[in-house]
């Protein structure tokens, strides 16, 4: 049997993290947006009655997409699926699934592209596991320089959890290593072994980040 390599761990967990469980993602929306309805019985009569059609289609048109991303399970239905409700908050969690369709194919180019609306969510932390995928399949693919600076972008960014600013860290460490640019490593591989300090979730990534440090020449 293969071992799996410690990149390839991280990149499976990263996609089980960005993805979760779609359906459970589906109804938990559901069940909150239905709650800030009732929740607003209060307004008055004539407002209600204004808002009533354009909440009654939304919810509506988010069934419709849980539904077709829900059902969809190959690349060519997720692919259609997409294309109808591709604009749809719900399609990121359909990109991710689809993104690991193509990653597993060695589809990384495909991936990548079908990540990158992900990217742009309108959620900092949707929008960093987005890029955080990315980074690893263009790692994947051979794009150490752009994988590097995807990497970076999600370690840079403060407002998303501290572990995934740690993950991203040492991706960046790592990549900055094996690209020769030590200083740019150091940096990376410290800030992680920082932040390392605050969370448990993070502590992994702190411990591997300053194994790796203590290995540049810069630390020597």
């Amino acid at each position: 049997m293969t071992k799996r390599t410690a990149k390839q761990k991280a990149l499976d967990g990263a996609i089980r993290q960005g993805m979760g469980d779609g359906l459970d993602r589906f109804e938990l929306f559901f069940n909150t947006y239905q709650k800030q309805i009732f929740y607003g019985a209060g307004i008055a009569v004539l407002v209600i009655a204004a808002i009533a059609g354009i909440v009654s289609y939304n919810i509506s048109a988010n069934r419709a997409a849980a539904e077709a991303f829900g059902s969809a399970k190959s690349e060519d239905q997720l692919v259609a699926a997409l294309e109808k409700y591709g604009d749809n908050d719900l399609s990121y969690f359909a990109r991710q699934r689809l993104a690991r369709l193509y990653a597993a194919d060695q589809k990384f180019d495909l991936a990548v592209e079908v990540l990158q609306p992900v990217t742009t969510a309108s959620s900092p932390e949707v929008a960093g596991r987005g890029r955080l995928l990315q980074a690893y399949f263009q790692e994947e693919s051979g794009k150490l320089p752009e994988a590097m600076a995807s990497f970076a972008l999600v370690a840079e960014n403060p407002a998303l959890p501290t572990e995934l600013q740690a993950e991203a860290g040492y991706g960046a460490g790592r990549l900055a290593r094996k690209l020769g640019k030590n200083p740019e490593a150091l940096s990376y591989l410290n800030r992680t072994v920082e932040l390392g300090k605050n969370t448990a979730t993070a502590s992994e990534w702190g411990r591997q980040a300053a194994f790796l440090a203590a290995s540049l020449p810069a630390a020597k």
